[in-house]
């Protein structure tokens, strides 16, 4: 039959016949590229399930190329087949995101923000990674969606990206108690309670001090004292360290880790070597204070040979040595305060720890 069609110049029906059968669907892209548009869209409008099924790819950069004008219509086609609305918008996406040269399309918001959609309802576990990208929603629809479809950690981004912090971590701790109470029943793996500890964990730093870090350590204490069992002892000590690790460089790790001493439970050796765990975050500050200090005398020893040589010279202008006197003393500046503040913190510890 293909054979008959092309003698008759049937080109339609030849494509047709290289859908309908399998072994010749690789053969049928290059045929739709070369057909005229309103032939393409005849066959595309028949064939549009079968298409994407075949390779949702190609058909996207067909549509993208040659029908954008359709891409409402080929959607609305695809509103009972979730499944495959959910690929052509991938497809689609990718091709909106990375431009090729002959390849040019703007999707609407509408379009993003339906893609969400179907992504929180079809494929949860992408959607923190796909908001923190290009996603093209509006914020404040994209949390509704993200709501709607109840994922809390793509729920907790968007209150961060719209800064309301506070919320975003009240609901972080909450979903945080919830792995611990499962972890402790075994229905919920370590993997999962470590990485809400670490959700919590990098909003609190990226908050910019406006979050109060203690209710995620009292968290870990309470669960402590509510269950002695050898497992969730070892889990709490590694979120221990990894809430230490992340405090590294704040100007509130002196405080929270006298209130951690402080705890019961932290000095009872009940949770592991507390102390041996806090060496290591000294330790990390004394390689940090070196750092510090070495960088201070490398970078000093450069602008000063840097501003003699230009004091040497009198065809130096007076605005290039304002400019050497300004790095240098800007320099200065920030390195003392950083040497100054590991310092402070480096002798409130010792005095609390070691006393």
């Amino acid at each position: 039959m293909e054979l008959l069609y092309s003698a008759r110049e049937d080109w339609i029906a030849v494509c047709e016949c290289m859908i309908l059968e399998p072994l010749r669907h690789h053969d049928v892209w290059p045929w739709l590229e070369h057909l005229p548009v309103a032939s393409l869209d005849q066959v595309i409008s028949v064939h549009t399930l079968t298409l994407l099924t075949i390779n949702a790819n190609q058909f996207a950069t067909i549509v993208a190329t040659r029908l954008q004008n359709k891409i409402d219509a080929i959607l609305q086609r695809l509103t009972d087949n979730l499944s495959l609305e959910y690929k052509l918008f991938g497809a689609l996406y990718q091709i909106a995101q990375y431009k090729e040269e002959d390849v040019s399309l703007e999707l609407t918001t509408e379009h993003f923000e339906r893609y969400l959609a179907l992504m929180c309802e079809l494929e949860p576990a992408r959607v923190v990674a796909h908001l923190h990208g290009p996603h093209g929603c509006r914020l404040d629809e994209a949390l509704k969606i993200v709501q709607k479809w109840n994922c809390k950690d793509a729920e907790a981004v968007m209150l961060e990206k719209l800064g309301n912090y506070q919320e975003a971590f009240d609901l972080l701790l909450k979903e945080f108690e919830d792995r611990l109470e499962m972890y402790r029943q075994d229905k919920a793996s370590e993997s999962e309670t470590v990485h809400a500890a670490i959700q919590l964990a990098g909003i609190c730093r990226r908050s910019a001090g406006n979050l109060d870090w203690m209710p995620l350590v009292e968290v870990m204490f309470r669960s402590h004292s509510e269950n002695n069992r050898q497992k969730v002892d070892i889990l709490n000590g590694k979120l221990l360290r990894l809430i230490l690790e992340s405090l590294s460089g704040t100007s509130i790790l002196s405080n929270i880790l006298e209130q951690i001493l402080r705890n019961p439970s932290a000095t009872s050796g009940t949770m592991g070597d507390i102390r041996q765990l806090l060496s290591g975050v000294l330790t990390q500050s004394r390689y940090e204070q070196t750092l510090v200090e070495t960088t201070a005398r490398l970078v000093s020893l450069e602008l000063h040979k840097a501003l003699e040589t230009s004091l040497r010279y009198p065809g130096n202008s007076d605005d290039m040595r304002d400019i050497f006197i300004l790095r240098l003393v800007f320099i200065y500046l920030r390195l003392s305060k950083a040497r100054k503040y590991r310092i402070k913190i480096f002798a409130n510890l010792n005095k609390n720890i070691f006393q």
